[in-house]
């Protein structure tokens, strides 16, 4: 369990053309706070990596692409975070296209918060 944190993408991230390890990137659009401090402000990149793809067919018109998130950077110091996407909002594109996910904010439900936790008991920012 930990908490979702909406990150918007940087790259277009396309089934169609999306391999198994692309890397991805994003950034925080609010600030994450723990305990009335700030240990994962709006604006700090994201990293991530597609883990499975499935582009739609002519007979399956229904395109999957899977992502995780493994890397937050905060004040220019890069930290390991465990994330899955729990909602994406389909960003602008080209209409009628749902094979792409374009710029747009997804929802990442992450062991951040927990070891933005931590960091802030220790005061290791």
């Amino acid at each position: 369990m930990g908490t979702e944190i909406d990150v918007r993408l940087t790259n277009v991230l396309n089934s169609g053309t999306a391999q198994v390890e692309d890397r991805f990137e994003g950034t925080t659009v609010v600030d994450l706070n723990v305990a009335g401090r700030t240990v994962i402000p709006a604006g700090s990149v994201m990293r991530g990596v597609v883990t499975a793809v499935e582009p739609a067919t002519r007979t399956n018109r229904t395109a999957k692409l899977t992502v995780s998130f493994d890397q937050v950077t905060v004040n220019g110091r890069a930290y390991p975070v465990r994330g899955t996407v729990t909602q994406a909002i389909e960003g602008e594109g080209i209409k009628g296209r749902r094979d792409a996910l374009r710029p747009a904010p997804v929802s990442a439900r992450s062991s951040a918060a927990s070891w933005a936790a931590s960091r802030a008991r220790s005061r290791e920012f």
